[in-house]
């Protein structure tokens, strides 16, 4: 019976509330989707932006002593801005004239009609008018309030590009029409190969981590040298290498090397075991460092650790900051380790190569996590 009104210009909006006695639930909906649900009694209240993404959702009790927080919040909101009310189990009991008042600041002209356990719903517009408003008492079914909003597009073009050579570079945000929207109000731009290239000249990219990492790892190699989509190189594939080494010039792969994961001294297993062949680890990635062409301000040097634990990102960190074959290239390092640390602390599984975390309880190797992490952003810093 209902197909959606919506348009590229166009979002339906709406609040399906029911109380107590007729489903216990409040939902708010945009462009066919849903974009919140209440999750406890009282009036929520859910704001959108422009664009008619979700910008604030916020429960009050209102049966508790949640009004007057509600009414403060309301009355603060700017003129214009759109906002759905649902009520969900009993909303009334100390809903006070002030709170009332506060919502026929939107546009409500029902909501005097709240009672116990009522059904409330409302699509308003701070000091405009209601697009929709439906209140149902007890036992008479749910209520649905649905409008439209006219949708202004997020115009990222018109921001700044974003400033990454940051400790913090800026990632918060939202997404609104399948785009990233930054909180910091500005954004990154999109590279295709041959900016990509001259933009990583001169430059020493090092990634750390485990199977996520050298997925970006391969994909950074093949946008850099197309060719390489149809090459199969040693020690390429998910967990065959300890580490890579890769040399990039005119989109070509100009140097290959690798030490292999099967290298006993490079197995990431017990932090005692693994201490205890670092000196040799260490040694066979040496090898493989200096075996790379000489600098070349024209090259990109491309070095995977594969790094299942943060003491691997240690390691790496030292012979790379040890390394004086490539002092003039521009150094980024890309970490992310997590994923093993769950395998062995959460979920335990048999294939953890770390039998020390297995034996743990999960607070205890959580502990471990958290620990060795900060270690190792002692040394990233």
């Amino acid at each position: 019976c209902c197909k959606s009104a919506s348009s590229a210009d166009l979002s339906d909006i709406g609040v399906h509330s029911a109380a107590y006695s007729d489903g216990n639930k409040a939902i708010f909906f945009a462009d066919g989707h849903t974009i919140a649900t209440a999750e406890a009694r009282g009036m929520t209240v859910v704001t959108l932006r422009a664009d008619g993404t979700r910008l604030t959702s916020q429960a009050y009790d209102t049966m508790g002593d949640g009004s007057a927080a509600l009414a403060a919040d309301l009355n603060a909101m700017d003129n214009g801005t759109v906002v759905l009310i649902g009520a969900m189990d009993e909303a009334s009991l100390n809903l006070t004239d002030s709170a009332r008042d506060a919502i026929k600041g939107l546009g409500a002209s029902l909501v005097d009609s709240v009672g116990y356990r009522s059904s409330y719903a409302l699509v308003g517009v701070k000091g405009g008018t209601a697009m929709g408003e439906m209140v149902k008492a007890e036992g008479e079914g749910y209520a649905v309030a649905i409008g439209q909003m006219t949708i202004v597009a997020s115009m990222q073009a018109a921001t700044p590009v974003c400033d990454a050579h940051v400790a913090e570079p800026p990632v918060a945000g939202y997404l609104s029409n399948g785009n990233l929207v930054l909180d910091a109000n500005c954004h990154y731009s999109i590279w295709e190969k041959p900016a990509a290239t001259a933009c990583l000249k001169n430059s020493w990219i090092a990634i750390m981590g485990s199977s996520n990492t050298l997925l970006e790892f391969q994909n950074l190699i093949q946008l850099l040298a197309p060719d390489e989509y149809n090459v199969d190189r040693p020690g390429e594939l998910v967990g065959a290498s300890a580490a890579v080494d890769v040399v990039i010039k005119d989109n070509q792969v100009v140097h290959w090397e690798t030490v292999s994961n099967e290298l006993e001294a490079c197995r990431q297993v017990n932090a005692d075991v693994a201490a205890s062949h670092d000196a040799e680890c260490r040694a066979a990635i040496i090898e493989m460092m200096d075996k790379a062409p000489a600098y070349d301000p024209e090259a990109i040097r491309i070095t995977m650790f594969l790094s299942f634990f943060w003491n691997r990102v240690n390691v790496a960190v030292d012979l790379m900051n040890a390394d004086t074959a490539w002092p003039d290239a521009q150094m980024s390092v890309v970490v992310q380790v997590g994923a093993w640390y769950n395998v062995c602390a959460v979920t335990k599984e048999a294939y953890c190569p770390r039998e020390e975390l297995l034996e743990m309880d999960m607070d205890a190797a959580i502990d471990v996590f958290k620990n060795e992490m900060d270690e190792a952003f002692a040394k990233l810093e």
